[in-house]
């Protein structure tokens, strides 16, 4: 924990997180990954464009909130380790929070430019505008469908698919 230092708690726990997955120890990577998912709602809590600006300033200042696809992947993450215990509802779960995060992106990057970007249309609007940003996840989109699929939410899965193509 030491080597992270107090301002890197997300990456500790995220690391730590993937770390006991990939060792097989569900329970404690989805208590490490809870841990992450904490930080990252605390970080949305604060004024996350006044941060993002902080941290452009003096990047050693502010504690790292993450990449936006790393807030994302933190949920997907837990939905699949639900996926592997068989717990579709919570894996479910998990997904629509992935689904929220991006939209929490989008909505930043609304804010940070001045003008409402459809959620909708937000993959080709950021292209033809504003440089390339983190708005769609297929992969995100694909555990969202299976999970849903596997929940009997066929309408939800149907959607969460065509997203996941379309990402």
């Amino acid at each position: 924990k030491s080597f992270y230092g107090d301002k890197e708690r997300l990456l500790f726990h995220a690391d730590l997180g993937m770390a006991f997955l990939r060792s097989g120890d569900l329970k404690k990577a989805d208590q490490e990954l809870k841990l992450a998912d904490e930080i990252i709602d605390e970080m949305y809590k604060k004024d996350l464009p006044g941060t993002v600006m902080a941290f452009t300033l003096s990047e050693g200042m502010t504690e790292f909130s993450g990449e936006a696809y790393e807030q994302v992947q933190v949920p997907v993450f837990r939905a699949l380790i639900n996926a592997e215990l068989g717990n579709w509802e919570n894996a479910a779960a998990f997904s629509r929070r992935a689904n929220d995060r991006i939209k929490e992106n989008i909505r930043v990057l609304s804010k940070a430019h001045g003008y409402q970007i459809d959620p909708a249309d937000a993959k080709s609007k950021t292209e033809k505008s504003i440089a390339w940003h983190y708005v769609a996840d297929a992969f995100a989109y694909y555990v969202a469908s299976v999970a849903y699929h596997n929940q009997g939410d066929l309408e939800n899965s149907l959607v969460a698919a065509r997203n996941s193509v379309s990402a």
